[in-house]
């Protein structure tokens, strides 16, 4: 069976450019072997759930980020709701969205302050 190829890739590229050694990370990740994440980033071997999801939240990038099925780098999720109302949303129309946006502004007032001035064009 093959492996992830863009977990395998992308698992590599954030350890290296943190600067860590797979110790170091298997360390910070809560005492992962070495030999795991070798097999991450050689054989695209995707962690347990629970791995992946500490592995996301220490790089501050989602799962889907890791696993390939999106290319936000930088959007980290902060609880296991908030990733699946993430993911949730990458799957809405525009339409969809836009209402829901009517309705997290009417449930919550302070979450407006969040949104960019739309341009005039």
């Amino acid at each position: 069976m093959m492996g992830n190829a863009v977990f395998q890739r992308r698992a590599r590229e954030l350890r290296e450019r943190s600067g860590l050694t797979m110790e170091q990370l298997g360390e910070k990740l809560g005492g992962i072997k070495k030999s795991r994440i070798n097999m991450w980033e050689f054989n695209g071997t995707v962690p347990r759930e629970d791995v992946l999801i500490k592995l996301a939240q220490f790089y501050h990038v989602s799962t889907d980020y890791l696993l390939g099925n999106e290319n936000l780098e930088g959007v980290q999720a902060h609880s296991k709701t908030a990733m699946i109302l993430q993911r949730k949303l990458s799957y809405m129309s525009q339409a969809d969205l836009e209402q829901l946006n009517n309705v997290t502004n009417a449930l919550f007032p302070k979450l407006r302050e969040l949104e960019e001035p739309e341009d005039d064009i």
